[in-house]
């Protein structure tokens, strides 16, 4: 086997497939045109198959995943996390042709849960557990596009059994797509992704259902409201997969962000200036201090 050096370049040799052909897993396809040898994808919708080919994101489609496993070196699982996590189970089902162990890296939101997944995997897969810090929230392969990953931190979750060659095609795979590769464990990732992702997303939908209680506010939505309750547009399965797989992280990054939303309300009540403007103050410098070019704690 490889070690990680010798893998360096090793992704240009190699038959990528990817599972799970919307948003994410097409804009990884379409990332890897000219950076593998060949891109095969597979996804339960025959719209999406139909539409990855027709725009060139693979340059086959594998007829089930016993094919593709067939076919493929690395495989990439990009679906929302249950699905994933069934994929996974069936994986664990199929015995891969003799030779180098077929990578599994999946881009799913939440790791815990994953990870546990992979120590099922037979001898012929090499997993790693990753996820890359990017989205949108339009849905499906229509919206794909090769930049998406372009500068965003790609997490890469190793198990005791993931190989260097493993973790070097992560990197690797990170790097060709532009993003930034950071290794966390997935505990680490899913601490720190309730609060920076999964909570965000819990709070433009409050905004949303807020607002909407009063029939004429759609006539006073302005930018800031459009930025701020974006993500409410998102992927319901996607969203329901991730506060379902990341409950407890999610559960305490509420709690915390209730409890500053009743300091704030407290001030507002009190009609306390000077505490309110030390609040607000407050959480000006803590995005200030959030979106400074920094990395949590983690290997790049």
């Amino acid at each position: 086997m490889p070690s990680g050096n010798e893998s360096q370049h090793e992704l240009g040799s190699l038959t990528v497939g990817v599972v799970g052909l919307g948003l994410m897993g097409g804009s990884l396809a379409l990332g890897l045109a000219g950076k593998c040898r060949r891109r095969i994808g597979l996804d339960s919708d025959p719209g999406a198959d139909a539409a990855a080919l027709e725009r060139n994101a693979v340059d086959e489609l594998a007829l089930h995943l016993p094919d593709l496993v067939q076919k493929c070196d690395l495989i990439i699982l990009a679906a929302p996390v249950r699905t994933i996590l069934a994929v996974l189970k069936e994986l664990a089902e199929i015995r891969p042709p003799q030779g180098a162990a077929r990578v599994v890296i999946d881009i799913g939101s939440t790791k815990s849960d994953i990870v546990k997944a992979m120590e099922a995997l037979g001898q012929g897969y090499d997993p790693l557990g990753g996820h890359p810090i990017c989205g949108r929230e339009v849905q499906g392969i229509r919206h794909a596009d090769a930049s998406l990953y372009r500068n965003a931190a790609f997490v890469l979750t190793p198990i005791p059994r993931s190989s260097p060659r493993a973790l070097a095609l992560g990197r690797q795979l990170a790097e060709v797509l532009g993003a930034r590769p950071l290794e966390l464990t997935a505990a680490e990732h899913d601490t720190l992704i309730a609060s920076t992702s999964h909570l965000p997303h819990l709070a433009a939908v409050a905004l949303a259902q807020t607002a909407r209680r009063l029939p004429s506010a759609s006539a006073l939505v302005g930018p800031g409201f459009r930025d701020t309750s974006r993500l409410a547009a998102s992927n319901l399965e996607m969203m329901t997969d991730i506060l379902l797989t990341n409950r407890d992280h999610v559960l305490q990054a509420l709690e915390e962000y209730i409890h500053r939303l009743e300091a704030l309300a407290q001030r507002v009540r009190e009609g306390d200036e000077a505490r309110l403007k030390v609040l607000l103050a407050e959480g000006r410098r803590a995005r200030q201090e959030l979106l400074e070019p920094s990395s949590p704690k983690g290997k790049e």
